[in-house]
This record gives C-alpha cells, sequence and structure tokens, in this order.
C-alpha cells in the first residue's frame, strides 16, 4: 500500500477502526474516502505453501534472463539502423 499511495496514506489507513469509513485521507493521487471491513496480521507463509509459485517466478527470470543475454549478443553482431517512414 505505501509503494503505491505513500507512507503517509499507508499508515493513516493502518490507524483507521475495523467496520468505518474514514477520510479523506491525502495519497500521491488525491484525497480518498476508506472503508476498511477487517485487519488481519501480516504472517510469514511456510515454504510448501508458496513453492509452487516461488519455482514458477524464478523460472520465468531465468528464462527472461537468457532471452535478454540472447538479444544483446545478436544486437551486437549487427548493425540496426531505423529509417524515417516514407523512405524507401
Amino acid at each position: 500500500m505505501a509503494r503505491q499511495f505513500g507512507n503517509a496514506f499507508a499508515d493513516a489507513v493502518l490507524a483507521v477502526t475495523p467496520g468505518r469509513w474514514s477520510g479523506p485521507i491525502r495519497s500521491e493521487y488525491g484525497v480518498h474516502l476508506v472503508y476498511v471491513s477487517e485487519r488481519e496480521a501480516s504472517h510469514v507463509p511456510a515454504l510448501a505453501a508458496v513453492r509452487g509459485q516461488v519455482e514458477r517466478e524464478f523460472m520465468a527470470d531465468r528464462h527472461q534472463r537468457q532471452l535478454d543475454a540472447m538479444y544483446a549478443r545478436l544486437l551486437d553482431r549487427y548493425r540496426v539502423v531505423v529509417e524515417p517512414r516514407g523512405r524507401k
């Protein structure tokens, strides 16, 4: 929440009593009326609960890095010229 709307907004929302509307609360995007329906304590999930997601994200990141390296090698081998439209 802080990353998206700013620290002051996140702090203000954390102070809102659950089950009540609050505001206006200022963010980097303007002012907001906020309703907090409930508050749940954060926790670090067990690895077993997120292993699949971690593996998918790891593999996707590795694949993207390989593609980036391949494109960089290709770009080093060729001269790229972008001509203005209308020229032949």
